[in-house]
């Protein structure tokens, strides 16, 4: 099974999720893959095809329900293929309507805009990841299309690919917008 693009004339990115031969194709329409009046996501669509399709037998993605749960959901994580690592870039509102549990007014004005100081905050001692001072929070942020976040996470991941021998990249967490 793989994915690929259809045929022109769909509204957005269409994908068609293939059973073996084109005759026995599954057509859905995957409209978050491209805003049409955002030519480079046309691009994007065809950049991250070939390692969706290399991928998915190896995650266990090979059904037309894991693939279209797959592909919602990295939709939504990237914002349609437009994020590969988390904005934390908040306001002072933002910060209180979002993470009401970590700030108060006083608070949110010492941190807003400045998303490696809330990154460390919001994330600290939870998800694997030290305390604040640690610098955790940010190192572990949310990255790639399903925006893996937090250091259990991150070597789990790792531990994954380490065993279907794809990629070793937990020493250097950048390496993850890569994938």
């Amino acid at each position: 099974m793989l994915i690929s693009r259809c045929a022109a004339g769909c509204a957005g990115v269409c994908v068609a999720v293939v059973f073996g031969t084109a005759a026995s194709c599954w057509w859905l329409s995957v409209f978050w893959a491209l805003n049409p009046k955002k030519e480079s996501n046309s691009n994007k669509i065809d950049l991250f095809l070939p390692v969706l399709n290399k991928y998915f037998s190896t995650g266990k993605i090979d059904t037309v329900y894991s693939i279209c749960g797959f592909l919602s959901q990295i939709g939504h994580e990237s914002s349609q293929l437009n994020i590969i690592s988390e904005n934390l870039n908040y306001s002072v509102s933002g910060l209180l309507k979002t993470f009401p549990k970590y700030f108060n007014k006083n608070k949110a004005i010492q941190y807003q805009r400045n998303q490696q100081k809330i990154a460390n905050l919001v994330y600290s001692n939870r998800l694997g990841n030290g305390d604040e001072i640690s610098g955790d929070g940010w190192k572990y942020r949310g990255r790639g299309l399903i925006q893996i976040t937090g250091k259990n996470n991150y070597v789990k991941f790792e531990q994954w690919l380490i065993k279907n021998n794809i990629y070793k990249f937990i020493a250097n967490s950048l390496l993850i917008l890569s994938i």
